[in-house]
């Protein structure tokens, strides 16, 4: 592992869901009001499709891995420089650890159904947000980031199928905030972009195109 790779921002350590988890689990809590909006059941088509998100990021991560984005995003190419770097098994254990909880922490909450069936559901959409970095990484580097197809199918499916029915249960008409959430999405896109072409303009090439990369393998070898 190259350790003068430089640190992913914010974009990439997915601070979209990060955010909205942020905002709305505290609010949740809290304000009974806020609860309220979220009291509708989940119909079979919102089932059927949130189903279907489900499916489409396990797939989303087989090809994720199956082309190597592991070596090739800044998350994962920074990681050298964690303080847990240096010991595999400690490496494991930060990673599977906190994984294992929240999910333990967000299947409580699904189980308890009304309100926090929808509430949860409103974290998932910021992941489907989130996806779209794929999509902005394969503009910034002029190459196809690995994930790329499964990520368009996901956020296709969570944009125009997942959010519209989320919408439509926990507010009602269709006004400003349902157009404002595809207004921001372009947002999204521009931060991703913007970010990863700051990183790989710093990064060393061998990482973020190894297949294009002008450097000879015997120079990346010699900084990793």
């Amino acid at each position: 592992m190259n350790s003068n790779v430089p640190k992913n921002g914010p974009m990439a350590g997915m601070i979209v869901p990060a955010i909205t988890g942020a905002i709305v689990l505290p609010l949740a809590l809290l304000s009974p009001t806020f609860r309220s909006f979220f009291a509708s059941p989940l119909t079979p088509a919102f089932q059927g499709v949130f189903f279907a998100s489900v499916v489409l990021m396990v797939l989303h991560k087989v090809e994720s891995y199956w082309f190597g984005e592991y070596d090739q995003c800044p998350v994962y190419a920074s990681s050298a420089t964690s303080s847990f770097a240096d010991n595999p098994r400690k490496a494991v254990f930060m990673t599977f650890v906190p994984t294992f909880l929240g999910m333990l922490i967000f299947a409580f909450l699904a189980f308890l159904g009304p309100p926090w069936h929808l509430i949860t559901l409103t974290v998932w959409l910021g992941q489907g947000a989130h996806e779209l970095h794929h999509l902005a990484k394969s503009a910034a580097r002029g190459r196809l980031y690995p994930g790329i197809v499964t990520s368009v199918l996901f956020v296709v499916v969570m944009s125009f199928g997942l959010f519209p029915l989320w919408h439509d249960a926990v507010l009602g008409a269709r006004g400003l905030l349902f157009y404002g959430y595809y207004a921001a999405l372009p947002l999204v896109f521009l931060a991703h972009y913007l970010e990863d072409r700051k990183w790989i303009s710093v990064a060393p090439e061998s990482i973020w195109n190894p297949e294009g990369s002008s450097e000879k393998p015997t120079e990346a070898g010699a900084r990793a």
